[in-house]
């Protein structure tokens, strides 16, 4: 068995501990209510399970990504839980220009605070595990994308969607540009030359 097998195989057992399945969706993206993603973690009326896309290529570190949502949720407090919850549909739906009017300019702007800061924790959590397993991965690299995805958040919560002209996480001019550390706070805020470059992606 190597390593990989062994370290899925790991988290699929100690998902079944909690009554949750990780299952492989057959695309390179999920459809998830009007949204695309690579995988998720879901919890609630009465499923429980991380799905990931099959045929994606960075589908390992999918896995550990969401795993780490499953590592969260198992800390946390229901009231937190709770609170998670409401953010997390209120950033889906602004997110994909879905009743955008519906909620106050505070409790989006709270709602983006808090899935951000729950994504961003979870990106550094992610690394510690490759680590901890030594699976290969380019430190580099992920950390710069875990970045980019932080700082995406505050341009879905600008322009109220997800869709962009082109795949962002494959832009090598905004890769550039972004933190190789975890020590920006991402989730708080946006540096200016970083929304001016991440705005070229969307449609005016």
């Amino acid at each position: 068995m190597n390593k990989e097998t062994e370290f899925v195989n790991f988290i699929r057992d100690h998902l079944k501990e909690y009554e949750f399945s990780l299952i492989f969706g057959r695309g390179v993206f999920l459809n998830v209510g009007g949204a695309r993603c690579m995988g998720y973690f879901y919890e609630d009326a009465g499923i429980k399970e991380i799905r990931v896309a099959k045929k994606c290529k960075s589908r390992l570190y999918v896995v550990a990504h969401e795993y780490c949502h499953f590592l969260q949720w198992l800390e946390a407090p229901k009231s937190q839980l709770k609170k998670e919850s409401n953010a997390q549909f209120i950033v889906h739906e602004v997110s994909i220009g879905n009743m955008p009017d519906r909620w106050t300019d505070k409790q989006v702007t709270d709602a983006f605070a808090i899935i951000a800061s729950l994504e961003r924790d979870c990106e550094r959590r992610t690394v510690k595990l490759l680590k901890e397993w030594n699976i290969p991965f380019d430190e580099d690299l992920y950390i710069r994308r875990a970045n980019l995805y932080v700082y995406m958040h505050h341009m879905w919560k600008i322009y109220k969607t997800q869709r962009t002209k082109y795949d962002v996480d494959a832009s090598r001019r905004a890769l550039k540009m972004m933190p190789n550390t975890f020590r920006v706070q991402s989730h708080i805020k946006i540096p200016a030359r970083v929304r001016k470059e991440l705005s070229r992606a969307f449609f005016e």
